[in-house]
């Protein structure tokens, strides 16, 4: 100690020493003067995690320790003077700590308390508090062991290290992959010059006049080439206003340069879709794939951060964050994406952060994708004679995509005219894009959306044609501007049937103007959903009065619920109302009941201003092989008029070499079907003297279907051209032994045909044995819960089990073949048997009595 740049005499050091340790063992103001505190050393450990050495206050049977040291052990950050006033936060729940040393007063959140004097010291500057006492303000519970002289903090999964480390285990356990069965063969498309072959039809009739003003529309499919061909004719029964379409399409989904084409009647490429008579080509997928990238997401701090990352409620990654700069990368897909950052920072902080991106396939293309679309041919439904059109989109990074391209269009006895266009989207941030699309003389477009959560968006939309454009129905056409304007705002996210959906809506123009605004709300109530809203129109025509009126209504829906009770539990109901401020108004109600799972009907009633009310009946029935909608109206004037529709489908089923009837639609779908059946021989083949298996369950994607008495089954409304898994459920299989030939199928699907798909079933086997480990050469001991795999050596199945507490186990279903015996987890290895085999019997093979012998890597 020094003084005015001098040491102090050692006489004079020692009188001050001695006055100090007096003052802090007799004079502390907490203590009486006949208390008496030992100060001790002790070991405070947080079990498994941390443990140090921290100086104690002991008195009698407690000891006190420094608020301060204990505090950082268990990393809980604290703010104050331990002479005046100290604050942190308990993680258990939140609650605000506060300790005053000098008073002896501790507070939790709002309640204040007062601990008994000799539980809060203050010495030499540093607060002590008594292990009960400190126990509940940092959420746990400590224990004092008197023998070792040390104090166990227990009961503390809320402190950060405990939560840390419990943490990082669910960490592993959800980003584990998810184990995928290994497909065991693979079929490509089928590419036949000619097979399959569907229609699809509607037929409606009026009750007066049927074959006179009754009409038709007939749809055809079939394959060339592994191509889907279509045909489609409609019009009347009488023969008039007949209407005709065919096309072709093909995909190859394994070409970079062209993916699809077609021929005939189709959309033309680019943002317009114009239907043409000719040719269009692109290497655009048949179906986009929903990955899309990786998406730089920001997440706040300023220190080091845990980033836990949840999209659509998955944990997809956890990263540490070094500053405020740094981002996540979001793996991020087509549709809308719910993002959920959970950052954690030092001594527990926590910050939770919700975005909601938006991603569709028509603006946005992953960084370094390219895409082309060329078409031309004759217009249809338009006024033109030729059009065309080349297209090109580029993902120039995740966030930025551009469009260029042209449109070409030639009148009837005209001249052509060429317009080029381009566009930009652009995701500035993951809740806010932007696209702005422009083509020379033409149109203008730009969208502006921000959307920070599901329950949040705004949408600006401001789109301009010009007088006489070509593309906006020919010639004599007026110029156009308007501004769309949407906001939707749900407030509570755990009632999603309450929100508030406004619109605004102004267009001016060579036509006028017109404005409309209105206000609509979503609320739910005990017996349904009601939607109420206002609206307002305004409109200035030229040669024509301004008018405006305001409009109020609301639309009613009550759904089925099983809090109706049986007999109101079939019915459903729909109710609206419309009412201007001219009084005139329009009154709706529905009535539905639901007889069978085949037969439903609706009652409608209809009443309006100046108007005699209508009502109307409609019976809807679902047949295996067709449906059936009859309807019967009647108002005042009209009197009774009846409809009939009856739509349904027809398939070739080739592999029965039959003619199958379903209720459709199958154009442009794929089908798969076939037979499954016990092979004995093990040649995939059915045999004469093999059995065909009913009642077996096959998956198809994710539709499933049950064979019959023959073994056959049948799956239709399959996505053509993509390849889908095709596989048995074994727990639908008569026998335990038996076990399908392939764990998977994956196969593409021939549009408008039946892929014939057959499923052999072996007779597999079981094994019984038991895991044991050496002792010494004379003597062995079970391995209970030993984790045990047997893989095939043909690079097929694994099968895994635990063993029992006896070391035995069990394995039921193994394919005929051979398999390595292995262990599943580290350090354990197997000595004997290296492989087994499992035998082709009628009856199945039986393995018993297997000893598989294990041990230590490091065991001699």
């Amino acid at each position: 100690m020094r003084r005015s740049g001098r040491t102090l005499p050692r006489a004079a050091r020692l009188a001050l020493h001695c006055a100090l340790l007096c003052t802090a063992t007799v004079g502390a103001p907490a203590l009486g003067a006949q208390d008496s505190v030992e100060t001790v050393l002790v070991s405070v450990v947080l079990p498994g995690l941390r443990a140090q050495v921290l100086p104690g206050l002991r008195r009698g049977e407690r000891i006190a320790l420094p608020l301060r040291d204990v505090l950082t052990l268990v990393d809980v950050p604290a703010t104050g003077d331990d002479s005046a006033v100290v604050r942190f936060v308990r993680p258990r729940d939140g609650a605000v700590v506060r300790l005053e040393a000098a008073r002896g007063r501790i507070s939790v959140g709002r309640r204040a308390g007062a601990p008994a004097p000799s539980h809060v010291l203050l010495r030499e500057g540093v607060a002590y508090v008594d292990t009960e006492e400190l126990g509940n303000a940092i959420g746990a519970r400590l224990v004092v062991e008197w023998a070792s002289l040390s104090v166990e903090i227990v009961d503390a999964e809320s402190l950060p290290p405990v939560d840390a480390v419990r943490r990082a285990q669910r960490h592993a356990r959800l980003l584990e992959p998810t184990h995928v069965e290994p497909v065991g063969a693979a079929r490509p498309l089928s590419r036949d010059w000619v097979g399959g072959g569907t229609l699809d039809y509607l037929l409606q009739v009026p009750d007066s006049r049927p074959l006179g003003t009754g009409t038709y529309l007939a749809s055809m499919g079939g394959s060339i080439l592994g191509g889907a061909l279509e045909g489609i004719v409609a019009g009347r029964l009488d023969g008039e206003h007949a209407q005709h379409s065919a096309s072709w399409l093909g995909v190859w989904r394994d070409r970079r340069w062209l993916a699809q084409a077609r021929l005939g009647d189709g959309a033309a490429s680019g943002p317009r879709g114009t239907a043409l008579r000719g040719i269009a080509l692109t290497n655009a997928p048949f179906l986009r794939p929903l990955d899309y990238g990786l998406i730089p997401v920001r997440a706040a701090g300023d220190s080091t951060w845990e980033v836990e990352s949840f999209v659509n409620g998955r944990l997809v990654r956890v990263d540490t964050l070094r500053g405020s700069r740094d981002a996540v990368p979001i793996a991020a897909s087509y549709g809308g994406n719910v993002i959920d950052l959970v950052a954690r920072g030092p001594g527990g902080a926590l910050l939770r952060t919700e975005r909601f991106l938006a991603l569709t396939a028509d603006e946005f293309l992953p960084a370094g994708r390219a895409e082309y679309g060329l078409s031309a041919g004759q217009c249809r439904f338009t006024v033109c004679d030729v059009a065309g059109n080349a297209d090109f989109r580029v993902g120039l990074t995740p966030v930025l995509t551009l469009r260029a391209g042209a449109d070409y269009q030639r009148g009837v006895g005209g001249r052509g005219v060429a317009r080029p266009y381009g566009a930009v989207s652009w995701l500035a941030t993951t809740t806010l894009s932007a696209t702005a699309f422009a083509q020379s003389t033409s149109d203008a477009s730009a969208v502006l959306r921000w959307q920070p959560s599901i329950d949040r968006a705004v949408l600006l939309e401001r789109s301009s044609t010009a007088r006489n454009n070509p593309f906006a129905g020919g010639p004599g056409t007026g110029a156009q501007e308007r501004l769309n304007a949407t906001v939707f705002l749900r407030p509570a996210r755990w009632n999603d049937a309450v929100f508030v959906n406004g619109l605004w809506r102004g267009e001016h123009g060579d036509h006028g103007r017109a404005t409309r605004a209105r206000v609509a709300l979503g609320l739910r109530s005990r017996v349904g959903q009601v939607f109420p809203y206002l609206q307002y129109d305004a409109a200035a025509r030229p040669l024509a009065a301004p008018s405006s009126h305001y409009a109020s209504g609301f639309a009613w829906f009550a759904s089925p619920s099983p809090r109706w009770g049986p007999r109101w539990s079939r019915y459903w109901g729909y109710l609206s109302a419309d009412l201007r401020d001219d009084r005139r108004g329009t009154l709706s109600a529905t009535l539905a009941r639901t007889l069978s799972a085949a037969l439903r009907l609706e009652l409608t009633a209809t009443g309006a201003s100046a108007a005699p009310p209508h009502f109307g009946l409609r019976v809807y029935t679902d047949l295996p092989r067709a449906r059936i909608i009859s309807s019967t109206q009647y108002d005042a004037v009209g009197g009774y008029q009846g409809t009939h529709q009856v739509q349904g489908a027809a398939y070739v089923d080739a592999p029965r070499r039959a003619i199958g009837a379903v209720r459709g639609p199958l154009l442009l779908r794929g089908g798969v079907g076939g037979r499954v059946f016990l092979d004995l021989d093990g040649d995939g083949v059915l045999g004469p003297d093999e059995m065909p298996l009913a009642g077996v369950s096959v998956r198809v994607g994710a539709a499933t279907a049950s064979t019959d008495a023959g073994g056959w089954y049948h799956v239709w409304d399959v996505l053509p051209f993509e390849p889908v898994r095709v596989e048995l459920d074994a727990l639908t299989l008569e026998s335990p032994l038996w076990v399908p030939a392939l764990a998977g199928l994956e196969v593409e699907p021939t549009p408008n045909s039946v892929r014939r798909v057959d499923l052999p079933v072996l007779s597999g086997g079981i094994v019984e044995g038991v895991v044991q480990r050496r002792v010494d050469a004379d003597s062995t001991v079970p391995v209970p819960a030993f984790a045990l795999t047997l893989s095939a050596t043909d690079g097929g199945r694994r099968h895994r089990v635990t063993t029992f507490s006896d070391g035995g186990f069990v394995i039921f279903g193994l394919a005929p073949g051979s398999y390595r015996v292995e262990a599943a987890t580290a350090p354990w290895v197997v000595h004997t048997p290296a492989t087994i085999e499992v035998r082709r019997l009628p009856d199945g093979d039986r393995v018993r009595g297997l000893r598989v012998f294990v041990s230590v890597l490091a065991d001699p």
